[in-house]
Parts: structure tokens; sequence; C-alpha cells
């Protein structure tokens, strides 16, 4: 595990109601904090759904939800958050930005998968299944990426 604090979005890219945000490594919670005010008395708590907005130097520009997920029980073995806004794409693009201000780095396409790898989350058969299923077009080709997916 490298350490550092990867984000990306996590849903497809165009107009939405919702759209996902990533993030996994050490520092998760400290980059978060930077960008996201909870919308309540207490902040985020692993494992538990809080409202937040969403701001940067500018301001407030949107509102949603964060999730925090403590390791070593997250897909990538690391402490990671999830992050839902409003699906439109500046407000993905200004929360990402805003991300990278406060200390993450873009993720680079797979990289959440190689950490799960390296943390021993998934084998390279089930992490070949997580790219094959983004490229499924049967139910068939479903079935047998799911396979993959769960050491089958």
């Amino acid at each position: 595990m490298s350490g550092d604090v990867v984000v990306a979005p996590a849903t497809a890219r165009g107009l939405a109601a919702l759209a996902v945000v990533r993030l996994s490594g050490d520092g998760v919670v400290d980059v978060v904090a930077r960008v996201a005010r909870p919308r309540v008395a207490s902040a985020p708590a692993f494992g538990r759904q809080v409202r937040v907005d969403f701001f940067d130097e500018l301001g407030v520009f949107d509102d949603g939800t964060c999730v925090l997920g403590r390791a070593p029980r997250t897909f990538t073995g690391e402490d990671t958050a999830e992050l839902t806004c409003h699906g439109a794409p500046l407000v993905v693009d200004r929360l990402v930005a805003a991300l990278v201000r406060a200390g993450a780095r873009l993720a680079e396409p797979g990289a959440f998968t190689r950490r799960a790898m390296a943390s021993g989350k998934v084998d390279l058969v089930a992490a070949e299944g997580v790219l094959a299923l983004g490229a499924a077009r049967s139910r068939r080709g479903l079935s047998v990426t799911r396979s993959a997916i769960d050491g089958r």
C-alpha cells in the first residue's frame, strides 16, 4: 500500500441525479475534513453516513453525504471515503479538484483494485474480474465476471 490518498469519481461522467467520488489511503479523514463540513453537530464517523456541505476556497458549492470506511475492512484494505454529491459534471469536477487541493492525488485507472491486491483483499483473478465486469455485454458475461470476483 502506498499510503498516499487517491481520489476518483466512481460513477460515469454525465448528467445524473447523483455521483459518487471515492478516496482511499492514509489520511483520508484529514483530506475529507478540508472539503466536507457536517450539516449536524457530529463529524463523519467510520461506517455511518453523514450529511455534509462541500466547500472550497470560494465557499459551499454543493451538499451530499460522506461515508468513511476503516482499514482493513474496506475493498482496498485502507481507510476510505465515499462522497455522494449531485451528479452535474461541474459539481463532480469541483469536488475532485477541492480534494486534490486538500492533499489527495488523482487515481490512475485501476488504482483502487491495485491497492486491494497489495493489501491481500483480492487476488489477480478477482482483479481481472473487476476489470471485465465493466465490459460485460450479456447476462452470461456478468455471471462469469461475478464468479471471477468471488474467486470461482
